[in-house]
């Protein structure tokens, strides 16, 4: 039943953009230390405005063959009219990369699209990187997968260390334009 479960996981990442609470204010986690309060105000949308949806993709990586999609590697689908084929709602796509139907090897890889297709379908089988895949995607796909794996606690942690950096950085620049526009008022009083 696994074209079933596509179907599932994605309506269910589309009802997970329409989940509002019914509420104004939202319980922030517990365990928190560092002195904020317990609640965030928002502004509750107009309930039409709750259905305007994002796009979702539903991406489906197999390392298998389904017998019920197409014998090929890249199978995208759409919710369209039947007699027409015109997509009917363009916020719901299925991609379904079958690997099996992949068949290139590493030096017939030309693209960066092929570069990526073949390092998703065989990074299992690794110890590590080819040298012919350490482009910078590649560099970056091996970092997002080495936090995908941190433990929860250390992901955590990683979450909160990436979050003081962006705070600190927005901070400075906060500072950097307040200490430019106080020395451009300062010229302009000197002249």
């Amino acid at each position: 039943n696994f074209l079933d479960r596509t179907l599932y996981y994605v309506c269910r990442a589309i009802s997970r953009l329409i989940e509002r609470p019914i509420t104004d204010e939202v319980e922030l986690p517990i365990g928190r230390n560092d002195n904020v309060t317990d609640t965030v105000n928002e502004t509750p949308p107009r309930y039409g405005d709750r259905y305007k949806l994002s796009t979702v993709y539903g991406i489906f990586l197999m390392n298998f063959k389904e017998g019920k999609l197409e014998p090929k590697f890249r199978t995208d689908t759409v919710v369209a009219d039947r007699e027409n084929g015109r997509t009917v709602n363009p916020h719901f796509r299925q991609i379904y990369l079958q690997f099996p139907y992949f068949t290139k090897q590493l030096e017939e890889c030309e693209t960066l699209y092929d570069k990526l297709i073949y390092a998703l379908k065989n990074m299992n089988e690794w110890n590590r990187m080819p040298d012919a895949l350490k482009e910078q995607v590649f560099k970056h796909l091996e970092r997002l997968a080495a936090v995908a794996n941190l433990s929860e606690a250390n992901r955590v942690a990683y979450d909160k260390a990436v979050d003081r950096f962006y705070v600190s950085r927005i901070y400075e620049e906060d500072m950097q334009d307040r200490v430019e526009n106080a020395m451009r008022e300062g010229r302009e009083k000197g002249m």
